[in-house]
């Protein structure tokens, strides 16, 4: 019958949840419709998340097809910026997370539906799991009254309610629409810690170690904050099997027994006196012995409790290896790792204030992406908490929750040590909403004093916000959308007050109508849920409120997101590379202000790299060569620089066809080769690019004669590190003691730039020292006036450059060239430098650069530099340098003299990607032959078939020597840790099996011996 019970209580929870569920979501997409919009967010929605999806169904095609031929797993791209892994770098957004294998069955156009339908159905897998661990957990708590933590029966309605809170927490309603896999943890966690409770309640570790599984293929990332809380939870959790409390009264009363044996003994014989002290002692050192041994012992049962959960974590991380350690060899390689983030021992005041509000409500633009957004019932029942007896535990956990919200250095190190940000509240909203389902009983139950102290609780927060929005003067949206929620709060303050007083003056009739009250309470509650996530959703998402939809790009079908995902420079460069026959071939294309990711879905190789997880060869490369760049994990070119343009094998560079003023960017060397006409390519209606060719004949593969040490190269200036690379290979100091050992001979640069000296000119507020300008504006100038040359690219070159300011995390500064003296007349180039401080997300920790104002005929006479805002800009150096052309061309032209031809890159069909790739050279002697393939661990050479050495060259390239004569150079790719991940998982998929197959046998014995 209890059986019948639950089954139906659980078929009308999934209905009338899936009822609700379904009518918010209605309502979210009548707002994004009501605009026009769809939910892609318009910058890494767009640039990142539905590319990477994208991409992704396109490769899981080829790859089903080259692995049902044998041709093997093709696991690399030319596509992805210089070339990049597609396992690594995508599973960051889309490879790994078993929703997103239905991709492949989604032509490109109608991946735009898949993005929307995973979007709406992550938080609901979320709600369904969320609500299992309630009800699993809950209801073993029953049974065990002195440690339970609901002290009663389930509210059907409040779990409803607290599912719903639960999908539209501002997690999923913001952070989750602005990047779908921050919706991840709130799917995968519930599912982790119900595998906890199952081996602690019945000693089952089949679910946690599949969600385990699940967590560590989904997400490196937030895989690593959910086994860290999973590791607190079990901690805390195994207390609860384990009470002190209740040893020690054992003991307490055995010695009892002895106490009252030896005062009985004290009236058998004056004789026996001595005796009787003795058990009087035997019973203190009893009593002692017993509690001693029993916490022994209890110690020893909790450390055997939790002791387990190691090798079945490890089993699940075995089991996700296939996956998990290729990320985490890539991860550990990121330019972003080990960098040296500011730290706060506090956040700044404003921080705090709108933590006060976003508990509550719908904040747009978070501070260190603090979004938590409650409903107001939930914030009550957190409240709660501490207005209740017991609940020690969920007091303390409530507690070191919000030190974790207050203190910086928690949200620092729950995101791996990095930078300070907040990307952990899953873990927040999974708490408040679990604290409503458990403590209901205890609002049935609870005094009307405590009640009145709840009420006035709530009452002195929603004062609080209430009093800190009239200090701060909030704007109307979120004004109103708190004191909605604030209305609701009181509200269900007050129905718990009103429950309670009528329970305290009418208990035998409350006692009879006891399941009336009980689920007249549940229903407001769970309407109370509803309705608060409906106001923070109008407020937050309402054309005349908080307009968040505004964000995103415009609603679209099929045909209309393939046009618009192809509609950049992408296409206007493939038609270029036909009409001069490179189709075939390696070629890349650079240009002024990129489409992030603009060449991933056709393969097409750029200078443009925006996602998380980068090659971090090349992120050394810019930072040692000075290319100004926005970060580590983001960088669009190379500052329009001859010398690393040659060695990229930059074929294009295109600028916007409707703004002359971009030509200004158009590096030496480059010729206008295409001018793309409104509606000659396909489906390009939009968007006209000029396309400016390469007149060097550029290869996949230049020729060198000589190295250069790294040491060398390291203990250059920036620009004579620039000459060294087009004279030079620069390798490791080992490998140059191989290469010398094969006869190869080391480079002796020669420098051609020549250093101009120059005069300082500063504006009002700007004062200047030998190693700093200080401005006291915003806006100062510093103009540097010089004696330029003509056919030179002139660099304004800055040693150690640092930021000082208390506020500010990042400085635009900008550069102005002129060619009249003291900054006269319009400027013919203006650069701009992100300098990103240790405050910010972004730091890069770069503070060398070199600015490249362009190669004129003309010379230039001064550059002018805007300081953005009143602070210290200090250096070690700054100097001007001229680099003339004419000299570097024509050594660039030796290195090109005896090209890679026959080049293959072994293809795959739809999503281009590669395994091998192939190509012949011919050498008048021995030579080391550069690629403009960046360096990874994972390619192997070959040399007419004999594996040969690889180096690293160049920092982020790779070379491999080769002797004169003809010959056919063959690149392997595998990535790094794939096939020792797989082997691991197999391995660990049959312990499972193995395990399973176990423990069911033994079961089926032990039943035989019962029966």
């Amino acid at each position: 019958m209890k059986k019948k019970t639950s089954l139906k209580n659980i078929g009308l929870f999934f209905i009338i949840y899936t009822v609700i569920y379904l009518a918010i979501t209605g309502l979210i997409y009548y707002y994004f419709n009501a605009q026009n919009k769809s939910m892609v967010y318009h910058y890494d929605g767009w640039y990142q998340h539905i590319k990477a999806l994208t991409y992704y169904s396109q490769w899981l095609r080829d790859s089903i097809g080259s692995l049902l031929h044998g041709d093997g797993l093709k696991t690399w791209t030319f596509g992805i910026g210089y070339g990049a892994d597609i396992i690594t770098t995508l599973s960051y957004y889309c490879i790994g997370d078993p929703l997103t294998l239905v991709s492949v069955f989604f032509s490109r156009g109608n991946i735009i539906y898949l993005y929307h339908f995973l979007l709406l159905l992550r938080p609901y897998l979320g709600g369904l799991f969320f609500a299992a661990y309630c009800y699993y957990k809950l209801s073993h708590d029953r049974y065990d009254q002195k440690t339970s933590i609901a002290g009663g029966g389930i509210s059907l309605p409040v779990m409803i309610g607290a599912a719903i809170a639960y999908d539209f927490s501002e997690v999923t309603l913001y952070l989750g629409r602005w990047h779908p896999y921050f919706i991840i943890p709130l799917v995968i966690f519930p599912l982790i810690l119900l595998g906890v409770e199952k081996i602690f309640c019945e000693k089952k570790p089949w679910l946690y170690i599949i969600a385990v599984f699940l967590g560590g293929v989904s997400n490196f990332y937030f895989f690593y904050m959910m086994m860290i809380f999973t590791a607190l939870y079990i901690i805390v959790r195994g207390f609860k099997n384990w009470n002190i409390s209740e040893y020690s009264s054992y003991a307490s009363i055995e010695s009892e027994a002895y106490k009252r044996k030896s005062k009985d003994d004290n009236y058998k014989s004056k004789d026996d006196k001595y005796k009787s002290e003795d058990n009087k002692h035997n019973s203190k050192d009893y009593e002692s012995k017993g509690n001693k041994n029993l916490v022994v012992s209890g110690i020893k049962s909790y450390i055997f409790g939790i002791l387990p959960f190691a090798p079945y974590t490890l089993l699940g991380i075995g089991l996700a290896a296939v996956m998990f350690l290729p990320i985490v060899i890539s991860f550990v390689q990121n330019p972003r790792s080990g960098l040296d983030f500011a730290v706060y021992t506090l956040y700044e005041p404003r921080y705090y204030v709108r933590l006060l509000r976003n508990l509550i409500t719908f904040v747009d633009h978070p501070m260190y992406d603090t979004q938590v957004g409650l409903s107001s019932p939930v914030i009550a029942a957190i409240i709660l908490v501490f207005c209740v007896k017991g609940h020690k535990r969920l007091k303390v956990v409530t507690v070191l929750t919000a030190m974790g919200l207050i203190l910086p250095v928690c949200g620092w190190g729950l995101n791996g040590f990095s930078y300070m940000i907040n990307r952990w509240t899953f873990a927040v909203v999974m708490l408040g909403c679990y604290i409503l389902v458990a403590l209901f009983e205890e609002i049935m139950s609870l005094s009307a004093i405590r009640s009145l102290v709840f009420a006035l609780l709530c009452f002195g927060y929603a004062c609080l916000l209430k009093g800190l929005h009239l200090l701060n003067g909030e704007d109307i949206n979120p004004r109103d959308n708190a004191r909605v929620s604030i209305k609701i709060l009181i509200i269900f303050a007050l129905v718990v007050l009103v429950n309670s007083i009528v329970r305290s003056n009418s208990k035998k009739a409350y006692i009879k109508r006891k399941n009336v009250f009980r689920v007249i309470v549940g229903i407001a509650a769970m309407a109370l849920t509803v309705t608060s996530v409906v106001y923070n959703i109008y407020y937050g998402y309402e054309g005349s409120k908080g307009n968040f939809s505004q964000d995103f790009m415009d609603k679209m079908n099929a045909q209309e997101y393939e046009t618009q995902i192809m509609n950049n420079e992408v296409l206007a460069v493939e038609k270029a590379a036909s009409l001069d026959s490179v189709s075939d071939s390696l070629y890349r294309y650079s240009g002024y202000d990129l489409v992030w990711n603009g060449g991933i879905l056709d393969g097409v190789s750029s200078t443009d790299f925006y996602f998380s997880l980068a090659n971090g060869n090349i992120s050394n490369f810019l930072t040692l060569l000075g290319v100004k760049e926005q970060f580590t994990f983001g960088y669009q070119g190379l500052d329009e620089r001859f010398i690393l343009n040659t060695l990229a094998n930059v074929r294009y560079y295109t600028i916007s066809a409707y703004d002359e003023t971009q030509t200004q960017f158009v590096p030496f060397g480059f010729t206008q080769r295409y001018d793309v006409p409104e509606g000659e390519i396909p489906w390009s209606t939009v968007t006209n690019y000029k396309v400016f060719s390469n007149v060097m004949p550029l290869s996949i593969g230049m020729n060198y004669t000589g190295y250069i040490n790294e040491s060398d190269f390291m203990n250059a200036s920036l620009t004579e590190r620039q000459e060294m690379i087009a004279q030079g290979v620069v390798v490791s100091d080992e490998a140059a003691d191989k290469l010398a050992a094969m006869g190869y001979d080391a480079c002796e640069p020669e420098y051609t730039q020549i250093d101009i000296p120059y005069t300082i000119s500063v504006s009002d507020g700007v004062t200047v020292t030998d190693s700093a300008f200080v401005s006291t504006v915003d806006g100062g100038t510093v103009t540097f006036n010089f004696q330029g040359m003509p056919n030179c690219e002139t660099y304004l070159c800055i040693k150690d450059l640092v930021c000082k300011d208390e506020e500010n995390a990042r400085f635009l500064l900008t550069f102005e060239g002129f060619y009249d003296a003291d900054a006269q007349g319009e400027p013919y180039v203006t650069k701009t430098l992100m300098y990103q401080t240790p405050l910010s997300q972004f730091y890069s920790n770069w503070h060398d650069f070199i600015i490249n104002m362009g190669m004129r005929a003309d010379a230039s006479y001064s550059i002018r530099l805007t300081l953005p805002a009143d602070a210290t800009y200090s250096f070690d150096n700054i100097s001007i340098v001229c680099q003339p052309m004419d000299m570097v061309a024509a050594k660039m032209m030796e290195h090109l003299s005896e090209p890679m031809t026959d080049l293959d890159l072994h293809l795959s069909q739809e999503a281009h990607a590669t395994d091998t790739v192939t190509g012949n050279v011919s050498l008048s002697k021995d030579s080391l032959v550069l690629l403009s393939i960046p360096y990874t661990k994972g390619w192997t050479a070959y040399v007419d078939g004999v594996e040969t050495d690889l180096v690293q060259a160049d920092v982020m390239y790779m070379a491999v020597p080769v002797s004169a004569g003809d010959h056919t150079i063959e690149l392997r790719y595998h990535t790094s840790g794939l096939m020792a991940g797989c082997i691991v998982s197999i391995v660990s998929l049959l312990i499972l099996i193995l395990s399973m197959v176990y423990v069911r046998s033994k079961g089926r014995k032990r039943i035989s011996a019962d029966v």
